[in-house]
């Protein structure tokens, strides 16, 4: 009963975004190609221009992305000029203290960001969260706009929108073994939950790395695949909590998925044993 409610209520919307709708300038074209409506590509991935958010958060969404994702893409500018345009062969600690550099000019910002991000996600909760079964979906990580999605699966449509920091080294392509400080991502033609290599295993319901601060829960990106054999038993790459808030948006880790410790709370709280995980460039 609560599956089929969700669902009507999901297919209730058709939503392309204009100026006149958002009462603002319109929105960078990264925003927008969020709430378009495409027909699926040949290959069968799930592109970001195919998500749509749920009627319940498609405003709340809007109005953090409006902010976030320009935020993300100013301090990506920053780090590459003061890197020399040759920010892959700088090392972990210089790459950095780049991203700290470039996230301090932006600091209003980028607190106005995870405000809304927040609301956001509470909303969601409050709203909706009780109809969300956890057995429906799925985790959708886009890497070049520093989100995370929890996503309907039999609809595709965005619930929430979580945003993240990955890997530092991550501009030279997918992860392909451990300490290489990239964040894993699926090939092409396998971006989709029926294929991707990626699911959830351990869901670490306390903090998963206690030495070095990870705060709260922890979710595993595990593989029974021989090509990543590397991520198994999942705590090679995880989905954690981070006590470097202001992280948030840039590249920033050895590899994991860092979320704040509020939000990958209320992510956890969504998903189960064996939930695919799909990530994009």
């Amino acid at each position: 009963m609560q599956k089929t409610i969700f669902n009507a209520a999901v297919l209730s919307l058709s939503l392309v975004l204009t100026p006149a709708m958002s009462g603002a300038a319109t929105p960078p074209p990264e925003v927008l190609s969020l709430f378009s409506v495409r027909p699926p590509t040949p290959s069968g991935d799930i592109r970001p221009s195919m998500l749509k958010f749920h009627p319940a958060t498609s405003d709340s969404a809007r109005d953090f992305l409006e902010v976030y994702i320009p935020y993300t893409q100013a301090v990506a500018r920053d780090v590459e000029s003061m890197a020399g345009g040759d920010v892959d062969e700088r090392g972990y600690a210089t790459l950095a203290s780049l991203a700290k550099k470039a996230r301090a000019k932006r600091a209003g910002t980028y607190q106005k960001a995870m405000r809304l991000a927040s609301a956001h996600i509470q909303q969601f909760q409050n709203d909706i969260g009780n109809l969300v079964d956890p057995q429906s979906t799925y985790v959708y990580i886009q890497k070049s706009a520093f989100l995370a999605y929890l996503v309907d699966g039999p609809t595709n449509r965005a619930l929430a929108a979580f945003p993240i920091a990955y890997g530092v080294k991550s501009g030279l392509g997918p992860k392909t073994g451990k300490g290489d400080l990239k964040t894993p991502e699926c090939p092409e033609g396998r971006r989709n939950p029926d294929s991707t290599p990626f699911y959830c295993h351990p869901l670490v319901n306390e903090d998963p790395y206690p030495s070095y601060g990870c705060i709260t829960r922890g979710i595993g990106v595990n593989s029974k695949e021989p090509a990543y054999d590397f991520l198994n038993p999942g705590w090679t790459v995880m989905m954690h909590g981070t006590p470097d808030a202001n992280c948030i948006g840039t590249r920033a880790s050895h590899g994991c998925i860092r979320l704040l410790p509020a939000h990958i709370t209320a992510l956890f709280e969504y998903l189960q044993e064996g939930t695919k995980i799909v990530i994009v460039p």
